[in-house]
């Protein structure tokens, strides 16, 4: 039965799988639009305690920020959660960057990890059977190119038999580092040669006197280019200067 239906969001509830299903009929296109029908999908949540969730995301097309997906956290899934979810599928959307949003606010949760369909059929016979978790074959996945659209954009096909949502958390990452190589690359551009060697040797694990010794330069030598390094790199933490490993 339907508990719940806007123009934006329709929550079935599938009495017999003891199961909330959550619908998208029209994206959001505000951050207060998302939250207030996310409020009204817990409310009923709460009132009714399924065990089981599935959210369909085929048209779901709004980028959650950090601060939504910190507000997403605290105000739908734990709620959810001390609900009663156990068990939590989604049916991914057509726009991927969307999903991986979405995807983030799931982190260091209680749910056992839920997981992502490309449709609904394969979703609820996850859901609706008694497996939580499924194993994998290691089997290296395979990508090929589909040639170019009408569009000018590239179009690659990915084939493998791993869970949809380690494939997305690998294409999460490999996302990651092509932004941080746009968005940095003139940072690490104005670095000197040599501050190029010694950054490579530092993200390494050598000392700053170990580094003078191989390049065979002096100790203030190599603090002068430690310095000017942190200072063209805007360096706050070893963390972020791990990620110029994508440039060498």
């Amino acid at each position: 039965m339907v508990v719940h239906e806007t123009t934006y969001l329709e929550v079935f509830f599938d009495q017999p799988n003891d199961l909330f299903i959550q619908t998208w009929k029209t994206s959001p296109n505000t951050k207060i639009i998302f939250k207030g029908e996310m409020l009204k999908f817990v409310h009923k949540y709460i009132e009714y305690s399924p065990s089981k969730a599935l959210w369909l995301h085929e048209n779901f097309k709004f980028m959650i920020d950090l601060e939504t997906k910190k507000w997403t956290e605290k105000n739908v899934i734990v709620p959810c959660v001390k609900a009663g979810n156990k068990k939590l599928a989604f049916v991914v959307s057509e726009n991927i960057f969307s999903h991986l949003s979405v995807l983030d606010s799931f982190k260091g949760t209680k749910i056992d990890s839920p997981k992502h369909f490309p449709n609904k059929s394969l979703a609820m016979e996850w859901i609706s059977s008694n497996t939580f978790n499924t194993l994998e074959d290691n089997v290296e996945p395979y990508i090929s190119f589909n040639g170019i659209d009408e569009q000018g954009n590239v179009v690659l096909k990915f084939k493998t038999n791993s869970e949809t949502s380690n494939l997305l958390k690998s294409l999460k990452s490999i996302i990651e580092v092509e932004k941080f190589k746009q968005k940095n690359y003139l940072k690490f551009l104005s670095l000197t040669k040599r501050e190029k060697e010694v950054l490579f040797k530092y993200i390494h694990g050598e000392s700053l006197n170990t580094i003078s010794d191989s390049l065979y330069i002096s100790i203030y030598t190599t603090r002068t280019h430690w310095r000017s390094i942190k200072r063209k790199l805007k360096i706050q933490s070893n963390y972020n200067l791990i990620k110029y490993l994508c440039y060498y």
